[in-house]
This record gives C-alpha cells, structure tokens and sequence, in this order.
C-alpha cells in the first residue's frame, strides 16, 4: 500500500508543478488587464517552455530522485 501512496503522491506534486504556474500567470494578466495578443501568446509560450522543462527533467530522473 505505502508503493501507491508514494506514485500518488508523486503524481499529485508533478500535477501541481505542470498546473499552478501556468494558472496563477492568467490570473496575473486578468488581474493587470492585459488581454492584448502579445500577452497572451508569451503566456502560452512561457507556459508550454515550463511545462516542457518540469516534464524532461521528470522523464530524466532529476525532479524525483530517491
């Protein structure tokens, strides 16, 4: 039982690493009202370069290490 509980709780942080950047950054432009196309391009852009580098150093071993 302890082994599922460790991969949940491994599945829960990486769920929380891939998803509150990028939602706290929209809150950031709502609240600053910017909702120009520029602004939400680089958003979008910066979100996916974040979520891309949480997801290679997963993969490598680097975020989670025994």
């Amino acid at each position: 039982m302890a082994h599922y509980a460790r991969i949940f709780g491994r599945a829960t942080t990486l769920a929380l690493i891939l998803a509150l950047p990028p939602i706290l950054g929209l809150l950031y432009l709502r609240s600053m009202r910017l909702y120009g196309a520029l602004e939400i391009s680089l958003w979008i852009v910066f979100s996916l370069l974040w979520n891309t580098l949480v997801l290679v150093l997963f993969v490598k071993g680097k975020l989670f290490s025994k």
